[in-house]
Protein backbone atom coordinates (compact mmCIF):
# COMPACT_ATOMS: atom_id res chain seq x y z
CA UNK A 1 0.00 0.00 0.00
CA UNK A 2 1.08 3.44 -1.08
CA UNK A 3 1.41 5.13 2.12
CA UNK A 4 2.18 8.79 0.68
CA UNK A 5 -1.04 8.35 -1.83
CA UNK A 6 -4.26 9.92 -0.12
CA UNK A 7 -1.20 13.11 0.66
CA UNK A 8 0.01 13.23 -3.31
CA UNK A 9 -3.65 13.78 -4.25
CA UNK A 10 -4.34 16.13 -1.32
CA UNK A 11 -1.46 18.38 -2.51
CA UNK A 12 -2.46 18.43 -5.85
CA UNK A 13 -6.19 19.55 -4.90
CA UNK A 14 -4.67 22.02 -2.86
CA UNK A 15 -2.65 23.85 -5.85
CA UNK A 16 -5.16 23.23 -8.28
CA UNK A 17 -7.84 24.63 -5.69
CA UNK A 18 -6.42 27.79 -4.53
CA UNK A 19 -4.01 29.07 -7.74
CA UNK A 20 -6.44 31.75 -8.97
CA UNK A 21 -6.99 33.23 -5.53
CA UNK A 22 -2.83 33.35 -5.36
CA UNK A 23 -2.93 34.65 -8.97
CA UNK A 24 -5.57 37.08 -7.84
CA UNK A 25 -3.03 39.28 -6.30
CA UNK A 26 0.23 37.72 -6.44
CA UNK A 27 2.80 35.77 -9.52
CA UNK A 28 4.59 33.00 -8.01
CA UNK A 29 8.40 32.26 -8.58
CA UNK A 30 11.26 30.35 -7.00
CA UNK A 31 14.62 30.64 -6.43
CA UNK A 32 17.47 28.63 -4.43
CA UNK A 33 19.88 28.44 -2.58
CA UNK A 34 18.83 30.39 -0.21
CA UNK A 35 21.78 32.68 0.06
CA UNK A 36 21.28 33.72 -3.62
CA UNK A 37 17.50 34.24 -3.14
CA UNK A 38 18.81 36.19 0.30
CA UNK A 39 20.63 38.53 -1.85
CA UNK A 40 18.32 39.76 -4.39
CA UNK A 41 15.70 40.22 -1.42
CA UNK A 42 17.31 42.00 1.57
CA UNK A 43 14.46 41.90 3.63
CA UNK A 44 15.21 38.17 4.19
CA UNK A 45 17.97 37.88 6.41
CA UNK A 46 16.43 38.30 9.92
CA UNK A 47 14.28 34.76 8.95
CA UNK A 48 17.28 33.22 7.13
CA UNK A 49 19.77 33.74 10.09
CA UNK A 50 16.89 33.01 12.27
CA UNK A 51 16.07 29.53 10.72
CA UNK A 52 19.96 28.84 8.89
CA UNK A 53 19.97 25.53 10.52
CA UNK A 54 16.92 24.00 9.92
CA UNK A 55 15.90 25.40 6.46
CA UNK A 56 15.21 22.48 4.07
CA UNK A 57 17.77 23.72 1.26
CA UNK A 58 16.77 20.79 -1.12
CA UNK A 59 13.32 22.64 -1.87
CA UNK A 60 12.96 26.06 -3.69
CA UNK A 61 11.97 29.43 -1.72
CA UNK A 62 9.04 30.40 -3.34
CA UNK A 63 8.08 34.34 -3.76
CA UNK A 64 4.93 35.58 -4.17
CA UNK A 65 5.26 39.19 -5.41
CA UNK A 66 1.99 41.77 -6.07
CA UNK A 67 0.56 42.07 -9.70
CA UNK A 68 1.68 45.02 -9.98
CA UNK A 69 5.22 46.22 -12.52
CA UNK A 70 7.57 46.47 -10.51
CA UNK A 71 5.85 44.50 -7.79
CA UNK A 72 5.14 46.86 -4.79
CA UNK A 73 5.12 43.99 -2.27
CA UNK A 74 6.93 40.83 -1.69
CA UNK A 75 6.24 37.57 0.40
CA UNK A 76 9.03 34.97 0.24
CA UNK A 77 7.88 31.46 1.84
CA UNK A 78 10.51 29.73 3.05
CA UNK A 79 10.93 25.83 3.90
CA UNK A 80 12.07 24.43 7.04
CA UNK A 81 11.99 21.57 8.96
CA UNK A 82 10.45 21.38 12.01
CA UNK A 83 11.59 19.10 15.53
CA UNK A 84 9.66 15.97 14.23
CA UNK A 85 11.91 16.48 10.84
CA UNK A 86 8.78 17.35 8.76
CA UNK A 87 10.78 19.41 6.05
CA UNK A 88 7.68 21.27 4.50
CA UNK A 89 6.78 23.63 7.52
CA UNK A 90 6.66 27.29 5.96
CA UNK A 91 7.97 30.38 7.45
CA UNK A 92 6.35 33.32 5.18
CA UNK A 93 8.84 36.83 5.05
CA UNK A 94 6.63 39.65 4.02
CA UNK A 95 7.98 43.17 2.65
CA UNK A 96 4.15 44.70 4.37
CA UNK A 97 1.55 43.69 6.23
CA UNK A 98 0.35 40.12 6.26
CA UNK A 99 -3.22 39.12 7.17
CA UNK A 100 -3.76 35.64 8.78
CA UNK A 101 -5.86 34.41 5.59
CA UNK A 102 -2.73 35.61 2.75
CA UNK A 103 -0.48 33.86 5.71
CA UNK A 104 -2.68 30.66 5.43
CA UNK A 105 -3.41 30.43 1.72
CA UNK A 106 0.21 31.14 1.09
CA UNK A 107 1.50 28.84 3.52
CA UNK A 108 -0.53 26.00 2.23
CA UNK A 109 0.14 26.55 -1.46
CA UNK A 110 3.56 26.12 -0.60
CA UNK A 111 3.38 23.51 1.83
CA UNK A 112 1.69 21.85 -1.37
CA UNK A 113 3.93 22.98 -3.89
CA UNK A 114 6.94 21.35 -1.54
CA UNK A 115 5.51 18.50 -1.43
CA UNK A 116 4.56 17.74 -4.84
CA UNK A 117 8.12 18.62 -5.63
CA UNK A 118 9.32 16.27 -3.34
CA UNK A 119 7.36 13.24 -4.64
CA UNK A 120 8.47 13.88 -7.91
CA UNK A 121 5.17 14.99 -8.86
CA UNK A 122 6.72 17.94 -10.21
CA UNK A 123 9.68 18.13 -11.90
CA UNK A 124 12.87 20.22 -10.25
CA UNK A 125 12.77 24.13 -10.99
CA UNK A 126 15.93 25.21 -13.11
CA UNK A 127 16.88 26.98 -16.06
CA UNK A 128 14.88 24.43 -18.22
CA UNK A 129 11.70 25.50 -17.63
CA UNK A 130 10.19 22.40 -16.85
CA UNK A 131 8.82 23.26 -13.51
CA UNK A 132 6.76 25.79 -14.85
CA UNK A 133 5.79 23.99 -17.59
CA UNK A 134 4.54 21.30 -15.15
CA UNK A 135 2.74 23.82 -13.12
CA UNK A 136 0.64 25.33 -15.35
CA UNK A 137 -1.00 22.47 -16.50
CA UNK A 138 -2.17 22.07 -13.40
CA UNK A 139 -3.17 25.59 -13.26
CA UNK A 140 -3.04 28.79 -15.69
CA UNK A 141 -0.54 31.12 -16.84
CA UNK A 142 -1.70 34.22 -14.44
CA UNK A 143 -0.07 32.16 -11.73
CA UNK A 144 3.35 32.90 -13.24
CA UNK A 145 3.04 35.93 -15.71
CA UNK A 146 1.26 39.16 -15.10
Amino acid sequence: MDEFAEARQRAKKTIQRDWQEVASTRTVGWGWPIEAVEASIPFLRSHVTELAAVISRHLPILIFQSRESPPTDTDVAIPYRDAAGNPYKCRLACSGPLTDERSQLLGSFAQAIWFALDQKMLPPGGPDGRLDKALLAWTGPALLRL
